[in-house]
């Protein structure tokens, strides 16, 4: 049996590169005999040639494409999905809200969308599009593994203060700016903390404008790493954090929230969909969000946006780091919790029934 996944190019989408990569692990370990291959969709494919590696598949029994609902993706995915390339495709989209597709894109996706939230699955089934199934993002417990020489160098950069981490790209919908608000309160409480933020370059200075305006400089340490580092790296820096945050007002699963869980780290996140879906108040704390806003982003989609107000922030901060024996029992519980409902194996290995 042939399975072929398509993602981004390297550099470009690199949580869906991660989750092609690790649906082929999947499934290589569940059935070893497959033929399963990675490629980028820049590649080139000739209906109905034999296998060869240097082309890729000509045709494939299972075809896999892990990437936003939008228009000029799902054009792309129609012809990798075409019946003389696959016998089965399956578009494992991801939405933060109602995409702007034709009604000729939704009735070509009725029935061949798998989703990885139940969030996702309701914004594309309000707009018109049956979803298939959920199918949760997977992730190997073995690479969340503690690194301890890595962990105790970024312990020991931040002089042992109390670490509060939140890994994002960046953009305004991820909710920096509410939580440097909440940072300011905070800040009255507890002055042996430090805010580290990885963000994508580009809004490094922006984010460091906004915390120096808002007096909070002095507690902020902003990387641009976001899509840059190792995933090692990635890990140490959520082991070494004592509390993970989560303040985005939107996302379409949230992958950081449940790789903070494996490493036994209990999250604060908005009490919305579908960050939800993975933090409970067992292994975990929800924020309660205070209006709905829509944001029409670069007309590709209009976005769900989950509005909190700094101060519940702000408080679900302190009371967390004002109870550590609370922050260490929901963190166990949310490892277990991570460790089973998305068990990479157990999540992947369905796309061989659908």
């Amino acid at each position: 049996m042939n399975v072929q996944i398509i993602v981004p190019p390297e550099r470009e989408g690199v949580s869906f590169r991660e989750v092609g990569f690790t649906i082929a692990d999947a499934l290589k370990k569940v059935r070893s005999s497959l033929n399963v291959r990675v490629d980028p969709w820049s590649k080139v494919f000739v209906p109905n040639i034999q296998f060869n590696p240097s082309l890729g598949f000509g045709t494939w029994d299972i075809f896999i494409f892990p990437m936003t609902v939008a228009p000029n993706a799902t054009t792309l995915f129609a012809y990798y999905a075409s019946p003389l390339m696959s016998k089965k495709a399956w578009y494992y989209g991801v939405v933060e809200g109602y995409p702007f597709i034709s009604e000729l894109h939704k009735n070509y996706l009725s029935g061949r969308v798998v989703t990885p939230s139940n969030f996702s699955k309701k914004c594309l089934e309000e707009i018109g599009v049956k979803v298939k199934t959920v199918i949760p993002h997977g992730f190997n417990p073995e690479t969340y593994s503690f690194n301890a020489p890595l962990v105790r160098s970024i312990v020991e950069r931040f002089k042992g203060k109390t670490l509060l981490y939140y890994l994002s790209s960046g953009i305004r919908r991820k909710g920096i700016e509410p939580l440097l608000k909440a940072m300011q309160i905070v800040k009255k409480h507890r002055k042996d903390i430090i805010l580290h933020l990885d963000v994508l370059p580009r809004f490094v200075d922006m984010h460091y404008q906004t915390a120096k305006k808002l007096g909070v400089d002095d507690i902020v340490v902003i990387d641009g790493d976001f899509g840059q580092m190792t995933k090692e790296m990635v890990v140490a820096n959520l082991h070494a954090c004592d509390l993970y945050l989560h303040p985005s007002l939107s996302e379409g699963f949230g992958m950081p929230i449940v790789e903070a869980m494996l490493c036994q780290k209990a999250p604060i996140v908005v009490d919305a969909e579908p960050m939800n879906e993975h933090v409970d108040e067992k292994c975990g704390w929800l924020v309660p969000y205070d209006h709905v806003a829509w944001e029409n982003y670069l007309g590709i989609m209009n976005i769900k946006e989950h509005v909190f107000n700094p101060e519940d922030f702000a408080e679900a901060i302190i009371y967390a780091l004002d109870h550590p024996e609370e922050i260490r029992e929901k963190g166990i519980k949310a490892y277990e919790k991570a460790i089973t409902k998305y068990h990479y194996v157990n999540c992947y290995k369905r796309f061989l029934t659908l």
